[in-house]
């Protein structure tokens, strides 16, 4: 049996799928969690896949470490935590 993957954002018509991340590691792991995620994403069929960071800080390491890397038809997007 395959293993499936659970996303933490989903439509009800599966044309939408999200990952989360949250806080402020900013580690060589966490980066590595980030691909991974991104990679799921990709691997999907959806009309978007959105990969969501909560914090200001992480969203701009990360922007800035992917540059040039192969991440197809995911938005990466900041969305705060109030």
């Amino acid at each position: 049996m395959p293993n499936e993957y659970e996303f933490d954002l989903v439509s009800n018509d599966n044309s939408i799928v999200g990952e989360v991340k949250s806080g402020r590691d900013l580690s060589d792991y966490r980066f590595a969690e980030c691909c991974l995620d991104c990679l799921y994403l990709m691997s999907v069929k959806a009309e978007r896949r959105i990969f969501v960071l909560t914090d200001q800080l992480m969203y701009d390491w990360f922007r800035k470490i992917i540059c040039g890397l192969a991440i197809e038809n995911v938005e990466v997007m900041l969305v705060e935590r109030p």
